[in-house]
């Protein structure tokens, strides 16, 4: 039995934008040159909120946590703000509402994750990796992303892979339903 799980809990995308995502890792994938290619099957198109390791014992536990947190939010609307490429990785990044750093902030109290008040990072949705970070540049500026707005609907629970892939879905949890008197 394997010692630790590593998890990435993460935003599950829109049809839309999951279907651009793997769409342009495809495309990125004919070269030959990427780690990886998305196909949202294998390997799934995600916006990380946290990663972590747990032993396999509290796996549980975490999918009640995660259930908990995602009744407490609406589904969050998102927007592309632009390719960036670092270390080799081509990303999608993702403007932070303020509800995704709600959403980051809950996830960490709740599971009582260091640096809990701090959002540390940019969110993003990686399309592919390469071992050479100027033709990565190169492959990136080629890249026409045309979802510019989008939603998520759930939080889900992946196990991961190399280069930070989702490669399992374990659980998904939606986000509660807006009243729609409101």
């Amino acid at each position: 039995m394997e010692k630790y799980l590593e998890l990435d809990i993460a935003l599950r995308l829109s049809e839309e934008a999951s279907g651009e995502a793997v769409k342009w890792s495809k495309k990125l994938g004919q070269t030959g040159e990427t780690d990886f290619v998305l196909d949202g099957k294998n390997l799934f198109p995600h916006l990380t909120v946290h990663f972590l390791k747990i032993p396999p014992e509290d796996l549980e536990r975490l999918f009640k946590s995660i259930k908990k947190i995602s009744r407490k939010f609406p589904p969050i609307s998102l927007s592309s703000i632009g390719i960036r490429v670092f270390e080799g990785y081509i990303m999608v990044d993702i403007d932070a509402p303020e509800e995704l750093k709600q959403l980051f902030k809950s996830i960490a109290e709740e599971l009582k994750i260091e640096n809990k008040g701090i959002f540390y990072y940019q969110p993003h949705i990686t399309l592919a990796r390469l071992d050479d970070s100027d033709r990565a540049k190169e492959l990136a500026r080629k890249i026409n992303w045309n979802v510019p707005e989008f939603h998520s609907s759930a939080l889900a629970v992946f196990q991961t892979g190399p280069h930070g892939t989702c490669r399992k879905l374990l659980k998904k949890f939606k986000f509660k339903l807006q009243d729609s008197r409101h």
